[in-house]
């Protein structure tokens, strides 16, 4: 399991880095690679075909309210920017519809 982004402080402070859960010793790893920005309350889903998606999202100092997207490459391991969706948008939720999106 991978966690990336988020908040403290009630969303006064974001940030981009991922943690990921080492299932051998059971604890948290800071050596997955970060968003390229800093997003709280966004969405993700993992499409097999197409990587990990982060949608959306808040980010309290830079952006606000974003209309990016970033694709995870499992192959290559990197983050990279997706296509922009057609509105801001935050606290939503993503859900796979299929092998291919």
């Amino acid at each position: 399991m991978v966690l990336c982004g988020g908040g403290f402080g009630g969303g006064d402070e974001t940030f981009r880095e991922c943690f990921r859960l080492d299932p051998d010793s059971n604890e948290w790893r800071d050596d997955f690679p970060s968003l390229q920005l800093d997003r709280a309350f966004a969405a993700g889903v993992m499409v097999p075909t197409r990587g990990w998606w982060v949608t959306g999202g808040y980010d309290e100092f830079e952006f606000g309210i974003h209309v990016s997207t970033e694709r995870y490459d499992i192959n290559n391991g990197v983050w990279s920017y997706g296509p922009s969706l057609s509105e801001p948008v935050f606290g939503h939720c993503a859900v796979q519809v299929d092998a291919e999106r």
